[in-house]
């Protein structure tokens, strides 16, 4: 078992959430490197798990920091459900942002 594994061997919820917000912020960090006015419309942060847990709470805090400093609105979306597969089919059907 790894450092970010559980006793069943299985990746905690923090560990995903990390990964997430390193992608975000890399994005973010292209994102205003090439357009200064990018994104048009609000950021959605898509989170696997329901509402009040400690994943919610930590993506919520996180997308306060995200938003502060962006300047840009950040939306949590929780989607429980199927171990997180309903959230990362959503996040795979979601329409290609405008450029």
């Amino acid at each position: 078992m790894g450092l970010n594994c559980n006793r069943t061997g299985r990746v905690g919820t923090g560990f995903v959430l990390m990964r997430i917000a390193v992608f975000v912020a890399a994005a973010c960090g292209i994102t205003n490197a090439t357009a200064a006015d990018y994104p048009y419309r609000p950021i959605r942060f898509i989170v696997p798990s329901a509402a009040g847990g400690a994943a919610d709470i930590n993506a919520r805090l996180l997308a306060a920091e995200l938003s502060r400093l962006l300047a840009q609105q950040i939306v949590v979306d929780n989607r429980p459900g199927a171990g997180g597969s309903v959230a990362y089919e959503l996040a795979a059907k979601a329409g290609a942002d405008p450029s």
